[in-house]
């Protein structure tokens, strides 16, 4: 259990790291049409959540791509947090 919190942790920075390079939370900031993009993306991760807790369910065994799923979401709701926390 603790090497597969490790793994997702690691994913977690390395799916923060692009969103943060990718769309810059200062540049989301500026721009007045862009700024509802956190709000948007924080609306989604329910169904988000729901759907990759399904299928880690589903799974037989949970391995990389569960992983990988988990990464996707909770780094990019970190992502969120962070650009409307910051800006």
């Amino acid at each position: 259990m603790g090497s597969r919190l490790l793994r997702v942790a690691a994913l977690i920075a390395a799916v923060l790291i692009v969103e943060w390079r990718l769309a810059p939370p200062a540049a989301i900031a500026a721009d007045p049409e862009r700024e509802a993009i956190p709000w948007a993306v924080m609306a989604l991760m329910v169904p988000l959540v729901i759907g990759v807790w399904t299928f880690e369910f589903a799974s037989p065994r949970p391995g990389l791509k569960t992983d990988t799923l988990w990464a996707l979401v909770l780094g990019t709701f970190v992502y969120s947090i962070l650009s409307l926390l910051l800006f």
